[in-house]
């Protein structure tokens, strides 16, 4: 079974992806049905009872942007898998806001792994992916580097493999990259120069 998106929070929490002072609002969205259009609710859980409906497609009818000062960028978004879905059907001109104030998407299935990926990387992010299952392999093909932390199906989909089953690595991936690129850059110039 998967992990409830408040489980994300509370592990993001401890991981500090997510300051133990700041504001984590959910982002529910609905489909449209019989009589109503697609909507969206920002649920926050800090204050169980302040919630608000909007249909309309701008930001800035989210209720926490104009809280004023500091309060105002001091929070961030969570989405799950379904909220996604709907986000990026009939929300998309939200998404380029939603990629940069989220910090948890739970839930989430293989496509909507790689879909967010490729949101990220249109922003002009380098991206990079863990992941350790087959459900993961779409999003770490899609990364800039990707990196299986496991020896099974997603190790043939990614660039790098891990042996230890944890983020740790990532670090030296990085520092190791630095070095090839500037490895690769001197060999370059100091063959353009000696030719």
């Amino acid at each position: 079974m998967k992990d409830n998106i408040l489980t994300a929070v509370s592990v993001a929490r401890e991981c500090r992806i997510i300051g133990r002072r700041q504001r984590v609002i959910q982002v529910q969205a609905s489909p449209p049905a019989a009589n109503r259009p697609a909507q969206i609710e920002w649920v926050s859980h800090e204050v169980p009872h302040v919630e608000s409906e909007t249909t309309d497609h701008e930001f800035h009818d989210n209720p926490y942007q104009d809280a004023g000062g500091d309060a105002a960028q001091d929070f961030c978004l969570t989405v799950d898998g379904k909220s996604f879905a709907v986000l990026m059907d009939h929300f998309s001109s939200l998404m380029p806001r939603i990629c940069l104030k989220g910090a948890v998407f739970a839930r989430m299935g293989p496509e909507q792994k790689a879909q967010l990926v490729e949101q990220l990387q249109a922003l002009g992010y380098g991206v990079g992916m863990c992941g350790d299952g087959a459900n993961d392999c779409s999003a770490l093909k899609a990364a800039h580097a990707g990196i299986s932390l496991s020896e099974a199906e997603a190790s043939v989909a990614s660039p790098f493999t891990s042996k230890i089953p944890n983020i740790s690595c990532v670090p030296t991936v990085i520092r190791e990259g630095r070095a090839a690129l500037t490895t690769s850059l001197d060999v370059s110039n100091t063959w353009r120069y000696t030719v």
